[in-house]
């Protein structure tokens, strides 16, 4: 019998098929032979385990893609509402009793049935991220045929295992219900929600509104920026993906904010610009980085008219971060680099510090047509200035972001 992780992409001789989902009808009266408690509960499964999936492929050319962290959320949502009053989804703005915090690892092994396995971790929380319980059950589950929700069935039974003994062990808990609205700041803190990714941002306002690249934020249950030493929960205002640009809101009143450039001058090919972030996260300083260069194109991949082409090198966590000509000025918005492996599979060269800005008109007119406020200043009555006093003034205004969930 061979075993493997989900990770692994694997090739099998079998048929593929739809499994039931969610549980089947026996399953489910016989799990809702025990009353519901008073006390609601929310799901929490984080991102890195929740978005995990793969594709099997078969023989005959068929193919299957597994999600077991999708499953492991919906299984768990489900057998809540036997053992709780109510049972759903995260969400930072509704009151809740307990946060159940899931973890689950997912493993496969093939002889003449297919067993599924999993290894669930469970902590429940309150929600000031104080933790009431924690437990790690392992379910195997059987099947001759590979459904998409072929670990359905199997965090069903752990949650409902877990639950079970938390209901016999410490019924207290699940008989009252004091809701309480959800400190999202203290979840963050205590660790209840998972540091997905980091990026940069910077305020453009004296109301304390952050832009950034909307595909920093997009995947994120909560954003938190660090300001003058405290950690501030943001809202998102606006988040678009054609656009790749999202606000963020501090409810923070500010004295230092971002100035846009005002005058096609200072955004010209050849012109010199810096680019400031906090990037790769846990591997560099934990300080604003700073890079030079220029502006090497007018244009980006494909003669995207929205982008400049930079030389200054930009690393993961960079992007959302502004971009200033020698003036002080934003000129543009940090977003991507070239994927250089990528490129080189066709071209057969490393493509080397290919880099990408949004360029700052796109920005004003985004902002502009969603009535948010910015300040501008014009390129001929600023004064050139030293790389190290703009960025000493850039360091005001630039934050780091941090996407939890």
């Amino acid at each position: 019998m061979r075993s493997l992780p989900l990770m692994l992409a694997v090739l099998l001789s079998a048929c593929s098929s739809t499994a039931p989902h969610p549980v089947t009808e026996d399953i489910s009266h016989a799990r809702a032979a025990r009353p519901a408690g008073a006390a609601h509960v929310q799901i929490y499964v984080p991102g890195e385990i929740r978005d995990e999936h793969f594709t099997l492929e078969f023989e005959n050319g068929a193919n299957v893609t597994l999600e077991p962290g999708r499953d492991l959320q919906d299984a768990a949502r489900d057998v809540g509402t036997q053992y709780f009053a109510s049972s759903g989804d995260l969400d930072l703005n509704s009151p809740t009793d307990f946060i159940l915090k899931l973890s689950g690892e997912s493993f496969m092994a093939y002889d003449d049935v297919t067993q599924f396995k999993g290894v669930l971790t469970a902590t429940l929380l309150r929600p000031d991220g104080t933790v009431e319980d924690k437990g790690k059950v392992i379910r195997l589950d059987s099947a001759e045929q590979i459904g998409e929700h072929a670990f359905y069935e199997v965090y069903a039974d752990a949650v409902s295992t877990y639950l079970t003994r938390l209901a016999d062990e410490k019924p207290w808990l699940l008989a009252s219900s004091q809701p309480l609205q959800p400190d999202a700041g203290a979840l963050v803190l205590a660790g209840a929600l998972e540091l997905n990714a980091t990026g940069t941002g910077f305020f453009i306002n004296d109301q304390g509104n952050v832009i950034t690249n909307q595909h920093v934020v997009e995947q994120c249950l909560a954003v938190t920026v660090a300001v003058d030493g405290e950690t501030l929960l943001t809202d998102l205002m606006i988040s678009d993906a054609d656009h790749d640009i999202a606000v963020l809101s501090t409810h923070s009143r500010r004295e230092h904010y971002a100035r846009f450039n005002d005058s096609p001058r200072g955004e010209r090919l050849g012109e010199e610009v810096m680019a400031l972030g906090y990037p790769l996260y846990g591997v560099l300083s934990s300080s604003i980085n700073l890079t030079t260069g220029n502006i090497s194109s007018l244009l980006g991949v494909q003669d995207d008219d929205n982008v400049y082409q930079i030389t200054a090198p930009i690393q993961a966590g960079n992007s959302g971060g502004p971009l200033l000509n020698q003036r002080g000025l934003v000129a543009g918005m940090v977003q991507s680099k070239l994927n250089a492996l990528e490129v080189s599979r066709y071209t057969g060269d490393l493509a080397q510090n290919v880099n990408f800005a949004i360029k700052s008109d796109r920005v004003k007119s985004f902002l502009t047509q969603e009535h948010i406020d910015f300040y501008t200043g014009h390129y001929d009555s600023a004064i050139t200035r030293s790389t190290a006093d703009l960025a000493e003034e850039a360091r005001s205004y630039t934050v780091q972001i941090k996407c939890h969930g």
